[in-house]
């Protein structure tokens, strides 16, 4: 079920602003929230602490990202009306 959160968050992400990095790092924050939402105080635990952990890689690893976000030149997706076509924007 977390999971399927985590799959909204980028969804919704990529939808509303076109960053796919920005989708990745917010679903994977959202991921342990969402498991420790939904399982409270049994979600204490290995699994917590492993999606902690990855939600904290993943930040680590898009540094770069994150600062072009903030610059505003952080590249959008772009998505075509004649097909399945994903564009660089």
């Amino acid at each position: 079920a977390a999971a399927g959160i985590g799959a909204v968050v980028f969804l919704v992400t990529l939808a509303a602003g076109r960053i796919v990095s920005l989708g990745s790092i917010l679903a994977a924050a959202a991921l342990p929230a969402a498991h420790l939402a939904l399982r409270g105080r049994a979600a204490f635990g290995p699994t917590l602490a492993a999606l902690v952990a990855i939600a904290l890689l993943v930040v680590v690893k898009h540094r770069a990202n994150i600062a072009r976000i903030l610059d505003g030149t952080e590249p959008r997706v772009r998505f075509s009306r004649r097909g399945k076509e994903v564009q660089r924007a």
